[in-house]
């Protein structure tokens, strides 16, 4: 599995911050930068009744550690262009080694 990570992605958090105004923005913030296996969905998105089927376009493997908790109030950019919204976060376990399988969304505009 770790051959197979050329990647780069970064998982950031969000934070709040009050300005002059009294008013709320929010910022993301580096959690951390990891190497990472990314898989791209190919193909159509399927759609029933309006509604998209697909609940990911990208499927990314990265080594699992317990200093950082990731969750899908995190988001992630791969290799520094594309934000993507975290879905879903799978723990997938190698012997001794834990891997964490996320399932993101491109987020916003890009």
């Amino acid at each position: 599995m770790v051959g197979k990570m050329i990647s780069r992605i970064t998982i950031q958090t969000q934070t709040a911050t009050k300005d002059s105004g009294g008013g709320v923005s929010y910022a993301a913030v580096e959690l951390y930068t990891a190497w990472a296996y990314v898989e791209n969905r190919t193909g159509q998105a399927n759609f029933n009744e309006g509604q998209r089927q697909d609940n990911y376009d990208y499927k990314i493997t990265i080594r699992q550690y317990d200093t950082y908790a990731v969750t899908t109030k995190n988001t992630a950019l791969l290799n520094g262009t594309k934000k993507l919204k975290i879905n879903s976060v799978q723990i997938i376990n190698e012997g001794k080694k834990s891997y964490l399988v996320l399932r993101c969304i491109l987020h916003g505009s890009n």
